[in-house]
């Protein structure tokens, strides 16, 4: 690819990033729901209200054993005090506190532009990349399979980290493979803030900053050699900071996050489980080809990159996949597609390498070869998106405000929602406490019932279809109310079944309200209602 041509490409990527963005905020969910979408968005809020602990008074008066995890929605953990009923955000700073920005800009609506933006970065980001590495054909060809990737395109759509960290990661990538002391810094802010954003992957940093110590190395034996790694080094070592103060605050400790000690979420067993799951998605997702990519990352540089200089650049890439393999492949195994998610980090560097392979050495017959095979490829992914009906999400997850807000329009405002999935959205769009089902003891369902009612606590129960049977094979062999003796308030039938049920009274003969097809469509942008509150007389 000859330099006169480079602009030509450059903005074709830029088209490609912009198509992402377009397709994000288009598309968007706009609704803060089930525990990632919740925690991010609800942390955000914390954080413009100066404080991360919620406190929660009425749960030193609950009867039942463990009170705090019962009033704990998803998305959220028991502080760490002594005190019982405060409780603060299971997730990391960086993504909530970028929304907090956004909000603070431009509103509800605008935190939820903050992934579909990140996402032209991640596109953009591995254009330059793969110019750096293979040349401008390569750079767009990488950055062409990118933007059309299922799992990228899907995740554009929810207020969550994959995308975000994925493209903190890329152009952090980017401007470590340049040669000056300013693009080090850059490097070193943009890995801070990945690690704010994901702090488990900070063994990408790590491994970043042994490559440009190893760079540095190269210019020769001098001690000022180092320059550039120790600029990288000084300029991340706010973001990590900021995870260890937010830790110890949050959790009693720097080194433990929301979701306990590393060693509490990584296993030895859990390799051979996540490599069979990995293996199968991607090349369900990106077709088996995906598998040179791979192989490009995997092998001896020099055996695949011929030029020195350029080997020496696509080891960082494979740094990078190493970094993020090492936590998800330890990680528990989980059984959906779209948990390649947790992979994306690595994303540039597996398609930079496929698209190495196609058009290394390539004279004009196979280069139009490669062409049609990307092309295919992205056909494919269009494909695969269309077959999981990504554009139909938001209809899914906004059906978390729509049920919070029938709840607040049919119930008291002194009452209590029993809940799993909704026990966040309900508090952050209904107005109503909830308490979580799955923490309180089955002996408990009962009394703890007859307990609040005595004190002027209205119970509910809020299920979607799924958790029926688990309701049921919970309280079902000790309470009538697990064999579904309770009054139905009302049945919702779209996009997903849900119920409301009365706690505190039987079942009846009367109707319920059932909704259906014919509601309005939810807004792309709903504020949050006033916090709930829950008063014991």
């Amino acid at each position: 690819m000859t330099a006169a041509r480079s602009p030509a490409y450059t903005a074709i990527a830029c088209l490609l990033a912009a198509g992402v963005v377009t397709f994000g905020l288009v598309y968007r969910t706009g609704a803060a729901s089930g525990a990632d979408a919740y925690g991010y968005v609800s942390e955000a809020d914390l954080w413009r209200a100066g404080t991360l602990h919620i406190p929660q008074e009425f749960v030193k008066q609950l009867p039942w054993p463990d009170p705090e995890l019962t009033a704990t929605p998803i998305g959220y953990r028991p502080a760490a005090t002594t005190e019982v009923g405060p409780i603060v955000p299971w997730y990391s700073a960086g993504l909530p506190m970028l929304l907090a920005v956004a909000k603070t800009v431009g509103g509800q609506a605008a935190m939820f532009w903050v992934v579909p933006l990140f996402g032209g970065l991640l596109v953009i980001a591995t254009f330059f990349i793969g110019r750096r590495v293979g040349g401008a054909g390569v750079g767009l060809a990488a950055a062409f399979l990118v933007a059309l990737s299922p799992i990228v395109l899907f995740m554009t759509l929810f207020p969550m980290t994959d995308v975000v960290v994925a493209a903190t990661w890329a152009a952090a990538t980017w401007a470590a493979l340049g040669d000056s002391r300013r693009r080090a810094g850059v490097a070193g802010l943009l890995a801070g803030l990945a690690i704010l954003i994901r702090p488990n992957l900070v063994a990408v940093g790590l491994l970043m900053g042994v490559w440009m110590i190893a760079r540095d190395a190269r210019r020769g034996p001098r001690w000022w050699s180092a320059d550039r790694a120790a600029l990288f080094a000084l300029a991340s070592a706010p973001g990590i900071a900021i995870v260890m103060l937010v830790n110890r605050a949050l959790y009693g400790s720097p080194f433990v996050s929301g979701y306990g000690t590393l060693g509490s979420v990584l296993h030895w067993a859990n390799i051979l489980p996540n490599l069979r799951h990995y293996a199968s998605w991607m090349s369900s997702s990106e077709t088996p080809v995906i598998a040179l990519g791979l192989v490009a990352l995997a092998l001896p540089v020099a055996a695949v990159w011929r030029d020195r200089d350029r080997a020496f650049d696509a080891a960082l890439l494979t740094l990078v996949a190493v970094g993020t393999l090492s936590c998800y492949l330890l990680f528990m195994p989980l059984d959906e597609w779209w948990y390649l998610r947790f992979l994306m980090t690595m994303w540039p560097g597996v398609f930079v390498g496929l698209s190495w392979w196609l058009f290394r050495n390539a004279g004009p017959a196979r280069r139009i070869l490669a062409a049609a095979l990307v092309i295919a490829i992205g056909a494919h992914s269009v494909w695969f998106a269309q077959q999981r009906r990504m554009t139909k999400a938001a209809e899914g997850e906004r059906r978390s405000i729509t049920a919070a807000h029938l709840v607040r329009d049919r119930t008291e405002p002194n009452s209590a929602v029993f809940a799993y999935t909704h026990s966040g959205s309900v508090r952050y769009y209904g107005e109503r406490m909830t308490l979580r089902y799955d923490q309180i003891a089955p002996e408990w369902l009962d009394p703890g019932v007859a307990w609040l009612t005595a004190r002027g606590v209205h119970p509910y129960l809020l299920v979607e279809a799924w958790e029926l049977e688990q309701w049921k094979a919970r309280f079902g062999p000790t309470s009538a109310r697990g064999r579904m003796n309770m009054r139905v308030v009302f049945e919702l039938q779209w996009p997903t079944h849900m119920w409301l049920f009365d706690l505190a009274a039987p079942a009846s003969d009367s109707w319920p309200v059932i909704l259906g097809y014919d509601r309005p469509p939810v807004p792309r942008s709903v504020p949050p209602a006033a916090a709930p509150a829950l008063v014991l007389r």
